[in-house]
């Protein structure tokens, strides 16, 4: 699976799971997922596996959060640094318990986009778990960044920025795990060119989203080793000069 292919699976998986969307609009959007399912895989046996495991996923989470009480608490939490840290040291580690709760998921998506789930599924965990560290880390001022108006304008930029950085067809047509030198040079150059446009944004926060999925996804290429070669030719040369 390419950089953006993952991207998109993981897009999916982030709507499937936390959208509230009129239901016109999530009958659009899973008739779109199950085309490009096709597209990808040939038949729509992720697309179907998924379906069978949005029910069984909510149950799972029930199960592992206090949902009901986590409402609760919710509605009684101030913006006080510990307030806050009360609500995220009790919540945050059943954040984390309910990310296995997705792996069926995980595996259908991985179906759809023609993988095999057994390389895909542990690199779409490993993102979840950014995802529940970005939301718990500095007792979740994440969402109190994500409430601020200039918020929902960056995060529209990002959105743009990624569009305009996409990496090419070449790169794209290669499998993430199979990444070489040429590849993660692009990917490179593609995450510094969406960090300068959205760095006009008053919203750090919004970066983090796109560089949180970025650095977890491509910890499971082998770039870093390209980058280590990288950096040790730049010392040599300023040490040379």
């Amino acid at each position: 699976m390419s950089g953006s292919r993952l991207f998109a699976a993981i897009a999916v998986i982030a709507f499937i799971a936390v959208v509230r969307a009129a239901p016109q609009e999530i009958i659009e959007a899973l008739l779109r997922y199950k085309q490009q399912c096709i597209d990808l895989s040939g038949s729509d046996e992720g697309y179907t596996q998924t379906l069978v495991a949005i029910p069984e996923m909510k149950i799972c989470i029930f199960n592992k959060v206090d949902v009901l009480e986590m409402q609760q608490d919710v509605t009684s939490i101030s913006e006080s640094k510990s307030d806050r840290k009360m609500f995220f040291d009790k919540y945050c580690p059943q954040f984390n318990e309910s990310v296995s709760c997705f792996d069926d998921l995980f595996e259908g998506v991985a179906k759809c986009m023609g993988e095999d789930s057994d390389q895909i599924v542990p690199v779409f965990r490993d993102v979840a778990y950014g995802v529940v560290e970005l939301i718990c880390e500095n007792d979740g001022q994440f969402l109190l960044d994500a409430q601020k108006p200039e918020f929902k304008d960056c995060l529209v930029q990002l959105k743009e920025s990624v569009q305009e950085c996409r990496l090419t067809n070449m790169t794209n047509s290669v499998s993430l795990i199979h990444y070489g030198e040429d590849q993660c040079r692009e990917v490179e150059n593609s995450r510094e060119c969406v960090k300068q446009k959205v760095d006009e944004c008053n919203a750090p926060a919004v970066y983090n989203i796109f560089e949180i999925l970025f650095n977890r996804i491509m910890k499971w290429t082998n770039c870093h080793q390209y980058n280590k070669v990288v950096e040790l030719y730049n010392n040599n040369v300023d040490g040379a000069n």
